[in-house]
């Protein structure tokens, strides 16, 4: 059953979506990436993630999912063909050059997965800002830890389930950073004692340090990568604040 409001957008892929457009003629654009759906190990069907969260936020909002021929895939595509990335972005700019919203007022957000997706999307892509949380920056090193579903992804994402493979996802992200020269705004909040923390977030300022690119790092106090998505929404709400105001003055 689709999400109310759920549309299909079609170009190298099809991209499902919920386009929630500002009552107040607002120039920002919020695009917000899901995180799985429950526990890795059951294969759970994608979702949409932080829609009653911003219910009250008065700026257009898209909410994306990632859904590959029915898998998801941290919204890169099949077999190494980028094909729903191809068609996000396309999505995404579609939207912001309908409403005349300029790519620096694009703000990208998300947690675990979603965190990755909207860091991985925003420094290549170029969009203005990206507010995310506990992402998987090793995102090879991670599925192949979790269950036989996330090595299962491995394969899908990847074309099979080797060490290449592995190593090849883990380097998306940096691949990306050590080829930039400018970055957007970029806001991180973790659990100090989450292992993403350690393992992943800490590798992901390392990498943005030797660029030379900035970010804001917040700590909270908790160890449980499930209790992430409890934190992130208060985040995600202050900083989306912080982020339009400082453009806005």
């Amino acid at each position: 059953m689709s999400f109310p409001g759920e549309k299909v957008f079609q170009l190298t892929r099809p991209v499902k979506y919920v386009f929630q457009e500002s009552n107040e003629n607002s120039s920002f654009l919020v695009v917000v990436f899901s995180a799985f759906h429950g526990k890795e190990s059951e294969g759970k069907p994608p979702t949409y993630n932080y829609i009653n969260t911003l219910g009250g936020c008065k700026h257009n909002k898209i909410f994306i999912l990632d859904d590959c021929e029915g898998s998801v895939c941290y919204y890169t595509g099949k077999n190494r063909d980028f094909s729903l990335e191809s068609s996000v972005v396309a999505l995404i700019v579609s939207i912001a050059n309908e409403r005349g919203i300029p790519m620096e007022n694009v703000i990208l957000c998300g947690s675990s997965k979603g965190g990755y997706a909207a860091l991985y999307y925003g420094i290549k892509y170029s969009f203005g800002a990206v507010i995310s949380g506990g992402p998987q920056t090793f995102m090879g090193n991670y599925l192949s830890s979790v269950s036989s579903f996330t090595r299962a992804l491995i394969e899908f994402i990847a074309g099979d389930s080797g060490e290449e493979s592995v190593e090849y996802l883990n380097r998306l992200i940096f691949d990306q950073i050590e080829n930039k020269i400018s970055f957007p705004e970029i806001y991180i909040h973790v659990g100090r004692g989450d292992h993403h923390y350690e393992g992943h977030v800490k590798p992901l300022m390392h990498a943005l340090d030797a660029q030379g690119a900035s970010y804001e790092l917040d700590l909270a106090e908790y160890d449980d990568h499930g209790a992430l998505a409890n934190y992130f929404q208060g985040f995600l709400l202050g900083t989306l604040e912080q982020v339009v105001r400082s453009r806005s003055v």
